[in-house]
């Protein structure tokens, strides 16, 4: 029988968002006494925010061990997406993704609320501060109410005042804000965008702003928009949300420059909300006498919302302390929360770090996200292809200086018929292959040069200089030295001209020059590639 750390002890999940259910329903299927202190009035409570995808590794994951994938795909759904420029223009349609269905909030609420035991929640109770005690932790709510628990597990979200108790991390704001807006009926409030749109999401990242539709399964449409403004812009904000006609005459100001079809969905917008983008740092530093606390999801680390990561990496978070707490590796309930964020620490970081990275290239580029989405994947294809390309120009270029070195110089101290016999094995060995392996290599080459973004530098003429510098090895081996091949290996010591002593040192000086114009050609590509020197050219 496994180790339970928390028999016999009562567990305190603060909040009661998809991450402080989903811990809860783990811990009571291993017979846990958890209750969860939610601010919210009760279960019937308004839920605003968009769709959520849960992937297969992490979100799913969780649920499944949770015992609730199954209702979980009997109400989700897989949603397509449609890219649109500032026009209005359709620049690409996505399928639904199978495998990241998406979930409207209040519906993953009910599945994990009915999973629980009754009264398990305590609504209408936000906790702000935590106290140690002996045993335990007393937890203060607003309204002044106290409560306790031997273990409290953080799970209020990315405006968490509970973790403030637990650690002097302070989050760290991005420049980026965020406007969410709501709409009733997507399909009669805004038919312009519907009749691109149907029921797929809907992108547009550009412009150093973003436009971010979710569709609902009731009809309704959670939208979000992003833009990024300075410090002091963030700190003497005052827009008052409840005051429509101002926030869409913002809106309309923002995307002056836009097609009138996104104007369509600020004026059906029924409510507004907005919120500067923050981030926690992952690498939690907690006071010492706060070890029997844990903090996950978006209280632990927060992160901009540019991947969809949030709630899964909250879910993770949620698997991996359950497991953790319940397991039988531990001694101690400070070691096993310590363990998790260790591990928390190692998954969560890079996500984090990558949604700031695509945070702060969406917001500092004009151009569309599909058209710098489009140049990585032609910059990550063309560094295979030029790393193909030196791989068989290295394959071309050694049969051009290795046989000269090892054989090709040396033929005037063969007898006539030794040289006869070498040039004949010599013809036989190479000249398919080297057919083969030319063409593809000058393919390859051709192919890297019309790929390359940057067509003004100097490293792009590199990569011309050694096409040319390919070609004329090659030519002369094709119009000069062929022939002379094909005569020699059709000699015998009988037959041979009385002047093959010319005919071979002609040959091996052409075989000079293509093994020079071979190496330059190497060197003039190596160099095109890999841009040495390159820091005068901001590459």
């Amino acid at each position: 029988m496994k180790n339970n750390l928390l028999q016999n002890k009562k567990v305190a999940i603060i909040g009661g968002g998809p991450v402080g259910l989903t811990t809860a329903r783990l811990l009571q299927n291993k017979g846990i006494d958890v209750t969860i202190y939610e601010r919210d009035l009760n279960d019937d409570a308004r839920i605003s925010g968009g769709t959520l995808d849960l992937h297969k590794g992490t979100g799913q994951k969780a649920l499944a061990e949770a015992g609730l994938i199954h209702e979980f795909f009997e109400n989700s759904r897989p949603m397509g997406m449609c890219v649109l420029d500032i026009t209005g223009k359709i620049l690409m349609k996505m399928k639904p993704d199978i495998d990241k269905p998406e979930i409207d909030r209040p519906v993953l609420r009910k599945i994990l609320l009915n999973s629980l035991h009754p009264e398990t929640v305590v609504w209408n109770t936000q906790i702000i501060k935590l106290e140690k005690e002996k045993n335990g932790f007393g937890m203060i709510a607003k309204d002044g109410n106290v409560f306790y628990a031997n273990t409290v597990i953080v799970a209020d979200g990315g405006m968490s005042m509970a973790r403030q108790s637990i650690t002097d991390d302070l989050p760290e704001e991005t420049g980026t804000y965020v406007i969410q807006g709501e709409i009733r009926n997507f399909k009669n409030d805004c038919p312009s965008i519907y009749k691109l749109t149907g029921h797929s999401n809907l992108a547009c990242v550009e412009d150093k702003k973003t436009i971010f539709l979710q569709n609902r399964g009731d009809g309704s449409l959670c939208y979000y928009i992003s833009f990024r403004r300075s410090k002091q812009w963030l700190k003497e904000l005052q827009f008052d949300f409840a005051n429509k006609a101002l926030i869409v005459s913002f809106l309309k100001s923002l995307f002056s420059d836009w097609s009138p079809i996104y104007t369509e969905i600020f004026n059906a917008t029924g409510s507004f909300n907005g919120f500067p983008l923050r981030v926690f740092p992952a690498d939690i530093q907690k006071r010492k006498a706060y070890e029997n606390t844990a903090i996950i999801g978006d209280a632990a680390h927060v992160m901009t919302p540019f991947g969809g990561m949030g709630v899964n990496m909250g879910l993770r978070d949620a698997l991996t302390l359950t497991d953790n707490l319940t397991g039988d590796r531990f001694t101690t309930i400070s070691a096993a929360i310590a363990d998790y964020e260790k591990q928390m620490r190692i998954y969560a970081k890079p996500i984090q770090d990558a949604t700031s990275q695509a945070d702060d290239r969406i917001h500092n580029s004009k151009e569309h996200s599909l058209f710098n989405m489009k140049k990585k994947m032609t910059a990550n294809f063309l560094k295979v292809l030029n790393s193909t390309a030196i791989f068989f120009l290295m394959l071309t270029v050694g049969v051009f200086w290795g046989s000269y070195l090892s054989l090709s110089r040396s033929y005037d101290l063969l007898p006539l018929s030794e040289l006869i016999h070498v040039g004949k094995i010599i013809v036989a060995n190479l000249a398919l292959p080297m057919r083969v392996i030319s063409i593809l290599t000058i393919g390859l080459m051709v192919t890297s040069v019309y790929m390359q973004i940057d067509k003004k530098s100097r490293w792009f003429y590199f990569l011309i200089m050694s096409i040319v510098c390919l070609l004329i090895p090659l030519i002369l081996t094709v119009t000069l030295e062929v022939p002379i091949n094909n005569q020699v290996i059709s000699w015998s010591s009988l037959t041979a001209p009385t002047n093959w002593k010319d005919l071979i040192n002609q040959w091996e000086i052409i075989g000079i020059i293509r093994v020079v114009f071979a190496l330059l050609s190497f060197g003039f590509f190596t160099a095109g590639v890999i841009k040495p020197f390159h820091r005068d050219l901001n590459l």
